[in-house]
C-alpha cells in the first residue's frame, strides 16, 4: 500500500511540474514576443525591462541552482 501511495504522489507531482513547465514556457514566449514589440517602439524602455528580466532570471537561477 505504501508503494501505491508513493507512486500516486509521484504521478501527481510530475503532472503538476509538467503543467507548471508548460505554463512557464508559454508565458516566456509571450513575454519575449511583447519584448520584441517594445524594442521596435522604444528601445530605451525595452532596455530597462530587459535588464529587469535578465536580473530576475539570473537571480532566480542562482538561488535555485546555487552560485
Amino acid at each position: 500500500m505504501n508503494n501505491e501511495l508513493a507512486a500516486a504522489q509521484i504521478k501527481l507531482l510530475t503532472f503538476k511540474i509538467a503543467f507548471c513547465f508548460e505554463s512557464l514556457e508559454k508565458a516566456f514566449k509571450e513575454l519575449s514576443y511583447e519584448m520584441d514589440l517594445l524594442a521596435k517602439v522604444d528601445d530605451k524602455v525595452h532596455g530597462e525591462y530587459a535588464k529587469k528580466l535578465n536580473g530576475f532570471l539570473i537571480k532566480t537561477m542562482e538561488e535555485r541552482m546555487g552560485k
